[in-house]
């Protein structure tokens, strides 16, 4: 059924938005009906930044409306069976219901609190913390890449020493040389150029080589991994650098955020958890008796 819910969804997606107000069903399945409110009180559970694209996706709408539709026809028949009369499941749903209120309780209040100046907070902690916002070091480099899958360790160190040697007298020889001598499949590609390489992303022998590298058309001595053995060429060398402000701004505005509702949330429900509390110890340490007895 999905598959066609689905096909009907994407026809008529644009008027499902036009209809937002209207109060009609969108499906009926065993006498019960789905409508705009139901969909309103899912979307409402989705993060302000999923729910536009969430709820612009036909599948995702159609298995909501499927969901929904087959909890509630299968509800409506447990009442027809007098289970909603039953005293543990009826203190179950109570139990749900509170809590889908303090939850939304919790929401509006942190909602009606005065915002602080986000922009303001984020340019002190940008300027009081700027290592934590360093755009790393930054290294354009091409390698030639002699195997030794295919051939023992002294004779790929001596092919890797014969390429060195021909790049140290001709530098400009790069590509031909690559294109020679090179096992590395991407080299096909890119000529054995990889820009923008940062710490951690290379095999630590390559990588400590490379960064030990510091002017343009520096070249390594053979280089030992478990790849083989790399003749690095540096090109250019970007330094660890302060990101502008602009491009760390949103991210920072929403730890900042995220710190603050979590604050303003725990303020919140402190004020009923500092309440006083009277304990039935008795009835508390009785539970486990009470348990243990239906387990056995």
């Amino acid at each position: 059924m999905k598959t066609a819910l689905c096909i009907v969804l994407i026809a008529s997606l644009a008027a499902l938005h036009a209809a937002a107000d209207d109060k009609d069903f969108l499906i009926r399945q065993a006498g019960v009906s789905v409508d705009v409110d139901d969909i309103d009180a899912i979307a409402g559970n989705i993060p302000d930044d999923l729910r536009l694209g969430v709820m612009d996706d036909p599948n995702r709408i159609a298995g909501y409306l499927e969901t929904i539709v087959l909890h509630r026809a299968v509800a409506a028949d447990a009442r027809r069976h007098g289970l909603d009369q039953d005293p543990i499941i009826q203190r179950e749903i109570q139990i749900m219901a509170e809590g889908i209120l303090a939850k939304h309780h919790v929401k509006r209040a942190i909602a009606e609190l005065p915002e602080p100046d986000y922009e303001q907070l984020a340019k002190e902690r940008y300027l009081a913390s700027p290592d934590q916002y360093m755009a790393p070091a930054q290294l354009d480099l091409s390698h030639i890449l002699i195997s030794t899958r295919t051939r023992s360790e002294a004779e790929a160190l001596a092919i890797a020493t014969e390429a060195h040697q021909k790049l140290t007298k001709n530098p400009e020889s790069l590509e031909d040389l690559v294109a020679e001598y090179s096992d590395d499949p991407s080299a096909e590609n890119n000529n054995g150029r990889f820009d923008g390489i940062t710490r951690g992303r290379m095999a630590p022998p390559f990588e400590q080589a490379a960064f030990a590298l510091s002017e343009p058309g520096d070249i390594s001595e053979p280089v030992k991994t478990k790849f083989g053995y790399h003749v690095i060429v540096l090109h250019d060398r970007e330094p660890a650098s302060l990101k502008p402000f602009d491009k760390v701004k949103g991210e920072i505005i929403a730890e900042l955020r995220q710190k603050h509702d979590e604050q303003m949330r725990t303020d919140f429900l402190d004020k009923f958890r500092v309440q006083p509390m009277e304990v039935n110890e008795e009835a508390v340490l009785a539970l486990r008796e009470r348990y243990a007895e239906r387990d056995d």
